[in-house]
């Protein structure tokens, strides 16, 4: 009797086992596929790549190269709130978030001469060495800005704290040394005021790490 049911079993068993299969091979397949369109891909930047190296007419800088071309995959999206960071930039973005950073306190944007300040923070080091808005940093610890880049430079002048840095400034066509000793900025993102009629104003900048703390502060 029991090999009889054993017997009544066995192609439900088979059944089960042949649908197994059929899924995993269906998994495998859809893999496979998946894998082929990524070596195709690859290849395609491969051979581009080997092109540039072999074609263009300077030497190229293989990392930059493939940062912009992840910073292009992830562009691809189509969505504004999904870039693609260096490992630099990264940390940029966690010490701007934390809302104290190590610097001189300027804002500053890429131009032809160097970096033009576009912002001296009040009561930074860059302000009590007479950095001045609108002044443009040529060089830094006597190398051109212009040589160094952009992220390169913006680096050197950060540094770490308590250390001097020597600035080459350009203000009103005219060169001036200038040296800031580094120190820590603090980002105020949370200010305000009594106005007239007993009412409170609090203005919010932008949400940093510190920024309850300085609502807290000038709420009380």
């Amino acid at each position: 009797m029991k090999e009889k049911e054993k017997i009544k079993l066995l192609p439900y068993v088979l059944t089960a086992v042949i649908g197994i299969l059929c899924v995993l091979c269906a998994m495998l397949w859809q893999r496979n596929a998946a894998l082929t369109r990524e070596l195709a891909e690859g290849a395609r930047l491969a051979e581009l790549s080997e092109y540039v190296s072999e074609n263009y007419y300077q030497d190229t800088d293989e990392k930059n190269l493939m940062d912009n071309a992840l910073k292009g995959y992830v562009a691809g999206l189509g969505d504004p709130y999904s870039v693609f960071l260096t490992e630099d930039e990264y940390g940029g973005w966690k010490e701007k978030e934390s809302g104290t950073s190590v610097g001189i306190g300027v804002t500053v944007q890429s131009v032809e001469e160097g970096l033009y300040i576009v912002e001296v923070t009040s009561g930074s080091p860059a302000e009590t060495a007479g950095i001045q808005a609108e002044d443009t940093i040529t060089a830094v610890d006597g190398k051109l800005v212009t040589d160094l880049g952009y992220s390169e430079a913006v680096a050197h002048v950060k540094g770490e704290i308590g250390t001097d840095v020597v600035l080459t400034v350009l203000r009103d066509s005219e060169e001036i040394e200038i040296t800031v000793t580094r120190g820590e900025i603090v980002t105020i993102s949370a200010e305000g005021q009594m106005l007239d009629g007993n009412i409170g104003y609090v203005h919010i900048s932008a949400f940093r790490e510190n920024t309850f703390d300085q609502y807290s502060k000038v709420l009380n």
